[in-house]
């Protein structure tokens, strides 16, 4: 399951960069402002896909996973919003970072902390601090 999260991270990624590069290579603008447009489409596409698909992100989908709610059987868009909102907070921060490896090395910890490290809880469910602050968690879909 960590894995498959990891991967659906990157490919959410890549749909963020892909048409970005493509435009900032044309318009020869620099690294840290495609760096920021970068973070600002990650926000902008996950939540689109978000609310269309109420449940998983492009790479969600190629992987095969999905969040579940541990109290009622559809999770609320607001939920996925906020939860989302958080994630894209930590990679604008390591955005923001770049260039200083002290705060880079604090933000990615942090990032890596709240989204992929799995902690046991008493639901028996795989699930992040992120997921066990909106009562969610990954399933195979």
């Amino acid at each position: 399951m960590i894995l498959r999260k990891i991967i659906s991270m990157i490919i959410d990624v890549v749909v963020a960069i892909l048409p970005n590069v493509a435009v900032s290579w044309y318009l020869n603008e620099s690294l840290d402002v495609v760096l920021y447009k970068i973070a600002f489409l990650y926000f902008v596409h996950t939540n689109i896909i978000l609310f269309f698909s109420k449940q998983y992100t492009i790479g969600e989908r190629l992987m095969r996973i999905g969040l579940a709610s541990l109290t009622s059987s559809t999770i609320p868009y607001k939920i996925l919003f906020l939860r989302n909102l958080i994630l894209c907070f930590f990679v604008f921060l390591i955005v923001l970072s770049w260039g200083n490896l002290f705060e880079i090395s604090l933000f990615s910890i942090s990032f890596v902390s709240m989204n992929i490290i799995y902690i046991n809880n008493k639901f028996k469910k795989p699930m992040t601090m992120l997921d066990f602050i909106f009562k969610t968690y990954y399933t195979y879909v």
